[in-house]
């Protein structure tokens, strides 16, 4: 179980994303949830991390994190995750 509640199905999406900015064990459970082999924790991660980078230009951190894991896994499923996000930090950025 995830110190989190990642696995949990009812989870607050929008108070974990709040929390990311400041919880370097959530931000650390989110990334490696990414990975996980159980889908509701890797549902309620992209989740959370989708979110983030939609309302967040600062979190560029979650780019290089994210550019991380995609140079240690050759997995589609998280190279189109990394996609995703990465164009919703663009385009907020741009925004703001």
């Amino acid at each position: 179980m995830s110190k989190c509640y990642l696995d949990g199905k009812n989870v607050d999406i929008k108070l974990l994303a709040g929390n990311i900015l400041n919880d370097e064990i959530l931000k650390k459970e989110l990334m490696d949830g990414l990975l996980s082999e159980n889908n509701i924790i890797k549902k309620n991660c992209f989740k959370t991390l989708e979110l983030v980078s939609e309302e967040n230009p600062f979190f560029y951190i979650l780019a290089r994190i994210i550019l991380s894991i995609c140079s240690k896994v050759n997995l589609i499923f998280i190279e189109c995750i990394a996609i995703y996000l990465l164009a919703n930090l663009t385009a907020v950025g741009e925004e703001k």
